[in-house]
């Protein structure tokens, strides 16, 4: 009976070793996925030095993207077509073309749109932004472990109109002095 109780306290103890074991290695496959989790973010920059759209990944590790695209008026729209469209308004932009593979490091920021010009007039400034009002963008992205990340829809909202003040409107009052 002491043997069949000692063979019993050795199994369940080699068992505990080995569910132990296993489970620091789950931990330390999720520590060093999560050690180096990349997360996009995408936002606006309207100033008296720049006005565009921008891509940062503020995480731990490199994103990688799978897929990028905009849509402007709910179509589908490539940068070319993009940057005609804007000339064709009479804005000259910057484009950072954001393809399949293409890696975005930690803290960096890219430019998506982005005017060649610094706008000064407040006019101008509101037809720009109004123009990229409504605009989508969708990216999907992933770490170096080829973890699949959350994709994001971003919706460029109208910062002139909502959330800071334009720059000053030129009027005839004003370009005459």
């Amino acid at each position: 009976m002491d043997k069949t109780i000692i063979e019993v306290v050795s199994v369940s103890i080699a068992m505990s070793a080995l569910i132990l074991t296993l489970y620091q290695i789950y931990s330390s496959r999720k520590h060093n996925y999560l050690a180096v989790l990349p997360y996009i973010k995408i936002g606006w920059t309207a100033s008296d030095d720049d006005d565009g759209i921008w891509i940062t990944n503020v995480g731990l590790g490199p994103a990688i993207i799978n897929s990028y695209s905009m849509k402007l008026n709910g179509q589908i729209i490539d940068n070319k077509t993009l940057a005609e469209y804007f000339l064709n308004l009479g804005f000259k932009i910057n484009m950072v073309v954001a393809e399949k593979d293409a890696t975005i490091q930690v803290k960096d920021r890219h430019w998506l749109i982005r005017s060649d010009e610094k706008i000064k007039n407040g006019n101008r400034q509101e037809e720009f932004w109004n123009h990229l009002a409504g605009m989508e963008f969708f990216v999907e992205y992933k770490s170096l472990y080829k973890k699949k990340c959350p994709s994001i829809l971003w919706i460029c909202p109208n910062p002139v109109s909502e959330y800071v003040t334009p720059k000053p409107k030129k009027t005839e009052k004003n370009i005459k002095q």
